[in-house]
């Protein structure tokens, strides 16, 4: 069930809460969702519960109803409210009522944009120009507007709100280059604590492993060369570790870093504050870093740390222009993978470079050396897999039908045909792969036999199986037996290949004539010459020898069928001339 209520003003704060009132008709609890629509235009839902026979009773109607206050924040602007039950629900729904966020005040909201002024204030690159600059006029009219004009008030308020939220950082902090407080740190991995007054403030208690981190440092495209810290080391000859060493690193792998040798200075006050300075590298210090600092050895009064930026001239581009424009006339059309990625990264890469006005020579060597390497790599190209296609499709045209093929070979195509795709879905796969892996696949599939045909063999067992043999003459059930017995073993033979068809055959024959001579008791056995009389014996009609119905050729033996057809067919004119001979007798 869903109920609508359309062109709701929620305003610009907002809801908090909800009120729902009714009462649940089955006694069961009430679950639904509130649906209204985001800022960004998209379907938001709040899922609530109202609890049966729980709340604030009231009547109405003669009836009792409950009110229930239910979690509805973030509902805001002109709304067209959507309020659906879940299925099964059983809920007369008497009203809805929304709570309101509280309104902030000026005053707090001046006092939380005052922090993220002062925060920003040792961060100028924080946050974009753009909306640093609404910001600070939002900040500047709300701290001018008249407190007793409610409107203008609520004017400044929204206003500042707005600015606060739109503040939008860059992935920055603050300048190498400019003076960076041991005291302003991001966050700290210890319990460090802080010593002296303002401007004189150091960090101090900080100990070996305790870390200090500070976010988005940006060393510019030029790098830096030296570092400079001012810090007080106060221990003297005879305390152990005198000398202190900061190490500052660039990167969680803590592989890129500079380390920062803090002599004696006398004494810990700020008197005894002394700059000490070391050179980076320019290459390692550029672009936008976040710094750790941690204590190695010794103990310090850390006040301050900053970097002076690399003073080289921008390297000459020429060399790595023309390298560039030849690079891109180049193709990649069947080049390996791995050559091919490279290639297109240290093109990308070179044109940053080239579009770069500060890139030093360094860089500009760098990237010229690593787009001579992408271009060689270029000779890299991949190998023809037409034919390995062909043959994981015939590969796996046989694994489909495993049932048909001999085992004994069988493992051996698996593994070919898994070396061969992986061959195959190599990117960076070439001639001299390929090769090898086809020829091994072709030796797999060309080993592999069909298993010999015994559907047939299969039948005729199972009816002979089904048979009743009594009745029958003892010499002729052991003929049968026998036969059963060999036709079952060639039956469960495993062995048999498509070249052992005769065998299976020959099975089909043996059976097929032991069914077929099965002999009635008091039928006379088979002779090679006619028993004889003194007369013939005289009947009113031919004795019927019964016989099995199971007369199955052998498999796909046609001169067999041929001879079967013509055998009853000299059986049948036998029977008649018995009959004629008997009747002419009779008729003397």
């Amino acid at each position: 069930m869903c109920i609508q209520f359309n062109h709701v003003d929620f305003s610009f704060y907002g809801s908090a809460m909800a009120v729902v009132a009714g009462r649940s008709l089955n006694g069961k609890d009430v679950t639904g969702s509130l649906v209204y629509t985001d800022e960004q235009g998209e379907e938001q839902s709040i899922p609530f519960t109202f609890k049966a026979g729980e709340g604030e009773e009231y009547e109405l109607s003669s009836e009792n109803f409950w009110r229930q206050t239910v979690a509805a924040k973030g509902i805001t602007g002109e709304q067209n409210l959507k309020v659906i039950f879940d299925p099964g629900t059983s809920f007369d729904f008497e009203a809805l009522t929304f709570l309101s966020s509280p309104l902030p005040t000026l005053e707090g909201l001046l006092e939380q944009a005052s922090q993220v002024e002062e925060y920003a204030s040792v961060r100028p690159l924080l946050y974009t120009p753009e909306s640093w600059a609404a910001f600070a006029q939002a900040l500047e009219d709300a701290r001018k507007v008249d407190l007793k004009d409610d409107v203008a008030v609520l004017t400044a308020c929204e206003a500042l709100q707005t600015a606060l939220d739109g503040l939008e950082e860059t992935g920055k902090s603050r300048s190498a280059y400019d003076t960076i407080y041991a005291w302003d740190y991001d966050s700290v991995t210890g319990t460090v604590h802080l010593e002296r007054e303002e401007p004189n403030q150091v960090v101090g208690g900080f100990d070996k492993g305790e870390l200090l981190h500070f976010d988005g440092v940006d060393f510019g495209s030029l790098g830096a060369a030296q570092i400079s810290v001012v810090a007080a080391n106060g221990r003297s000859d005879s305390e152990s570790e005198p000398i202190a060493t900061l190490r500052f690193y660039l990167s969680e792998e803590k592989t890129e870093y500079a380390d920062v040798t803090v002599e004696q200075t006398g004494g810990w006050t700020a008197s005894a504050d002394q700059t000490f300075t070391a050179e980076v590298d320019s290459t390692v210090f550029r672009g936008v870093k976040d710094v750790t600092v941690e204590l190695l050895e010794g103990a310090v009064a850390f006040h301050s740390f900053g970097f002076t930026q690399s003073q080289e001239e921008p390297g000459d581009k020429t060399l790595l222009q023309k390298t560039y424009d030849y690079a891109l006339t180049l193709s990649t059309d069947g080049v390996v993978g791995s050559a091919a990625a490279y290639f297109e990264k240290v093109l990308a890469e070179a044109g940053r470079v080239l579009a770069d006005p500060n890139a030093t020579q360094a860089q500009v060597n760098a990237a010229w050396d690593a787009l001579l390497e992408g271009i060689w790599g270029l000779g890299l190209v991949q190998g023809d897999k037409t034919m390995l296609e062909q043959l994981i499709a015939k590969a796996d045209d046989m694994v489909a039908n495993a049932d048909k093929y001999m085992t004994d070979n069988w493992q051996q195509l698996v593994d070919a045909l898994a070396n061969a795709k992986d061959v195959y879905a190599d990117g960076d796969a070439m001639d001299q792969d390929i090769q090898p892996v086809a020829e091994d696949l072709l030796s797999a599939i060309l080993a592999q036999r069909f298993k010999a045909d015994k559907s047939i063999l299969e039948d005729l067992i199972g009816k002979a199986e089904g048979m009743d043999l009594s009745g029958y003459t003892t010499q002729s059930v052991e003929v049968f037996r026998t036969a059963l017995a060999q036709a079952q073993a060639v039956l469960a033979d495993e062995t048999l290949a498509e070249d052992d068809q005769a065998t299976v055959d020959a099975a089909v024959e043996q059976l097929t004539q032991a069914m077929n001579g099965l002999t009635a008791e008091g039928t006379p056995e088979a002779t090679d010459k006619p028993e004889t009389t003194d007369k013939p014996e005289v009947t009113d009609k031919p004795q019927a020898t019964q016989k099995p119905e199971n007369n199955v050729p052998q498999t796909g033996d046609h001169s067999q069928i041929t001879l079967w057809v013509t055998m009853m067919g000299l059986c049948a004119v036998s029977a008649l001339t018995v009959v004629a001979v008997k009747g002419r007798r009779k008729a003397k």
